[in-house]
């Protein structure tokens, strides 16, 4: 019988490996990202497989990874000469650009891992075929003992409840005897209300979105939220395609009473103003809270992400959605849209960090009664509504009315933060918020015990209370 396979190699990615190895020797806790993908025994070089070793063997001793110490443990080993020696490890970084896909060529090369062993059963199955002392019932349990093999090694590892409640059990109660320090699931919004609504505040995982028409305060909003996850101690990245950094700086710095927002534009302070200047820069200065301006493709987004993450950001912050490109082409701009908050709804799930993401709503149209925004306000925009864990729609009656209008003065000044999705939680919930007239300044009701219901009578009433 002819044999196609003959010179043919088999499937196989050697540079995606290499650049996978150089990855994990160069960024920290790279190794985390691909350990639940990168099975035993499946790179296609012996050394290579020998360097993955060594690196899993340093993560289980939760110590660091980086060519040195991956020298070190190959030289307990007495393998470094066997993988080329310390010039070969030091090499597999050379070509590292970023660790942005770094997932994505991890599965290229589990891929091709299963595609050797469905090769190798197909090999073993001719030659048992063609063998004369096989029963046709020993060749179809091998094929079916293989099949179960495969199975295995492409499904998700089934943990028992046990296991998991150990976990959980652990975890509550580090929680308790932690929550005087501020120690907790949650990363607190500085509203108490809305934070009593979402059980807590943003949870770890949760692809948050904060979707608005525009001036509804969405990047106010997003920045308050931003600067108290801050001053909690956690870190926090703000990803701003909207406004430059010094814009976002103003804009807290504005959030003071003290100082004219046109005078702080035009650096035109008065002498008391100045001082204020000064002490709100001081209150800011040390915040653990990291701003990018000049990132608008999804994938160097993603990668500025990853970097922070690693390097301990504990909550990010997204604005907005409508400004993020894409390499890709897509039919339709609802499948773009649907394609870039899955990949951030990944991302949150696998560096277990919340993401806030803000959305524009589009405008009401002229002369059009003004009703707050509900979710079919998003179904034109892919995926939105399916892959957020919370939609918050930040709503102000006051803005659409003119200024004789006789309920302008009731509701100037107030507004509501619509919460009209909540996967852990009750939604279609209202939450009362105040403004400063200048909108720089946001607060709620955080003295009172008990949340406040808000019911939606009329257009009018969306602020009441």
């Amino acid at each position: 019988m002819e044999n196609s396979n003959i010179g043919k190699i088999p499937p196989q990615a050697l540079e995606l490996e290499e650049l996978v190895l150089g990855t994990l020797l160069i960024e920290p806790n790279a190794i985390n990202r691909v350990k639940n993908i990168l099975s035993d025994g499946v790179f296609y070089k012996q050394k290579h497989q020998i360097i993955y070793n060594a690196i899993l063997a340093l993560a289980d001793k939760n110590e660091p990874i980086d060519i040195f110490t991956v020298q070190e443990q190959l030289k307990k080993n007495k393998q470094l000469e066997e993988v080329g020696g310390a010039y070969f490890i030091a090499s597999l970084t050379s070509n590292v650009a970023s660790g942005a896909h770094l997932e994505f060529h991890a599965k290229i090369i589990e891929e091709k891992n299963l595609a050797r062993k469905i090769l190798n059963i197909c090999y073993e199955t001719e030659k048992l075929i063609f063998s004369e002392d096989k029963d046709i019932l020993e060749i179809i349990n091998f094929l079916s003992q293989s099949q179960n093999s495969l199975q295995k090694d492409v499904s998700g590892e089934a943990i028992p409840i046990n296991k998991l409640l150990i976990d959980y059990v652990k975890n509550h109660i580090e929680i308790s005897q932690n929550k005087d320090k501020g120690i907790s699931n949650s990363i607190k919004t500085g509203m108490y209300h809305l934070d009593k609504n979402l059980n807590g505040g943003f949870e770890n995982g949760q692809l948050i979105i904060i979707g608005g028409r525009p001036s509804m305060g969405k990047t106010a909003f997003a920045l308050k939220f931003a600067k108290e996850a801050a001053k909690a101690g956690n870190k926090t990245l703000f990803v701003s395609l909207e406004m430059t950094n010094n814009q976002l700086i103003s804009r807290m710095i504005a959030e003071n009473e003290g100082i004219d927002f046109y005078n702080l534009k035009n650096a035109n302070l008065n002498r008391e103003e100045f001082k204020e200047f000064q002490k709100e820069i001081g209150r800011i200065e040390n915040l653990p809270l990291n701003f990018i301006d000049n990132q608008y493709s999804l994938t160097k987004i993603l990668c500025s992400m990853q970097n922070a993450v690693d390097n301990g950001t504990k909550i990010i912050f997204i604005d907005y959605l409508g400004l993020i490109s894409v390499d890709k082409k897509f039919q339709r701009h609802d499948l773009e849209v649907g394609y870039i908050t899955k990949k951030f709804k990944e991302f949150a799930k696998i560096n277990s960090v919340p993401i806030v993401l803000l959305s524009q709503l589009k405008r009401p149209q002229e002369g059009a009664m003004v009703l707050p925004p509900t979710l079919s306000d998003l179904r034109n925009s892919g995926d939105i509504e399916q892959d957020a864990d919370v939609v918050i729609f930040p709503h102000r009656t006051s803005y659409y009315l003119l200024k004789n209008d006789p309920e302008f003065e009731r509701l100037n000044g107030k507004g509501a933060l619509i919460i009209a999705k909540n996967r852990d939680g009750e939604r279609n919930t209202e939450v009362v918020f105040y403004h400063d007239k200048r909108f720089k300044k946001i607060w709620g009701d955080e003295l009172c015990n008990q949340p406040q219901s808000v019911q939606f009578n009329n257009e009018y009433d969306i602020a009441a209370f």
